[in-house]
């Protein structure tokens, strides 16, 4: 009888054991980034890429041309002529947004416009191209990404709008939702969401935060001091404008990928086992859609 019952434990062993073989490693959000292969990955064309240079450092951003293509535009002419350099972050609030641009608006503008169309909501931002959370959101319909950015849709999935999330660039305006097109900001905070279709977006930080962060902040200034002088802005230039040797070729993980579904996953539920609540939920600014430096042969291209 023992011996039986010996048996039928072995037996039992072997037949799970492949089963606990089979089970697929959980990867950390860091892990499945580093872990995504080349066809996850999709470069971004330098015509789309801003290179603003401070005394704090350098800032590489991201223009979302398909939301607003006319404010992305003007903000690229601006920058091919220029007219940002030698201006200044002039507004630099804690938590909120640094704002860059001319305050005094006294510098010629040359090709650029000073007061565009405002480009808030978008309708022709295809359904297929709306990589959606499927989880509740206070601000939209439904929250999700298009391509490297964070987005909200309405119930409809007729108009999609970028979200305010940390790192988002937006255009400074008046009153009207046609009075801006020079000034830019950038979302310091972790997330402005109750500004989502109130100001047109027109990009997003993809290195660099920390220099924008360490910029003086506006209400800390002393008698005596002077903005421009404190967060000047050395220059704003596209990066297929620099010279070959100072231009780098940046990827962004393709949304649509297996990568960015696992990605999405371990952001709902960290793997973790330092986390003691996995919600099952995550907001859409709480997912940095990944970009990464792109390496050729070990050097920078």
């Amino acid at each position: 009888m023992t011996y039986k019952i010996l048996a039928g434990a072995f037996i039992f062993v072997l037949m799970t054991m492949p089963v606990f073989a089979a089970e697929e490693k959980k990867l950390s959000p860091s892990e499945i980034v580093k872990a995504a292969p080349a066809s996850d990955w999709t470069e971004i064309d330098p015509q789309n890429l801003l290179v603003l240079k401070l005394k704090t450092g350098t800032v590489i951003m991201q223009l979302a041309t398909k939301f607003a293509p006319l404010n992305t535009d003007n903000i690229r002419t601006l920058a091919h002529e220029g007219f940002y350099d030698g201006l200044s972050m002039y507004r630099v609030i804690e938590g909120f947004v640094a704002q860059g641009g001319d305050r005094a608006e006294k510098k010629h503008l040359g090709g650029g416009i000073k007061n565009i169309k405002g480009e808030i909501i978008s309708k022709s931002i295809t359904k297929d191209s709306f990589k959606s959370l499927e989880l509740k959101d206070g601000y939209a319909g439904e929250t999700g990404f298009v391509g490297g950015f964070a987005a909200g849709r309405s119930s409809d999935k007729k108009e999609t709008w970028l979200a305010h999330c940390t790192g988002v660039i937006g255009i400074g305006r008046g009153d009207g939702a046609d009075s801006g097109g020079t000034e830019f900001y950038v979302v310091l905070g972790h997330a402005l969401r109750y500004l989502d279709r109130n100001i047109t977006l027109v990009g997003r930080v993809l290195k660099g935060m920390s220099a924008l962060q360490k910029l003086r902040r506006t209400a800390e200034l002393k008698k005596g001091e002077n903005i421009d002088i404190e967060n000047p802005i050395i220059s704003l230039r596209v990066m297929a404008d620099l010279p070959k040797e100072e231009q780098k070729t940046y990827e962004v993980m393709k949304t649509n990928s297996s990568s960015f579904n696992r990605l999405l996953a371990a952001r709902r539920n960290r793997p973790s086992s330092w986390f003691l609540e996995t919600p099952n939920y995550v907001d859409v600014c709480a997912v940095n859609v990944p970009s990464r430096l792109k390496t050729m042969v070990g050097k920078q291209k």
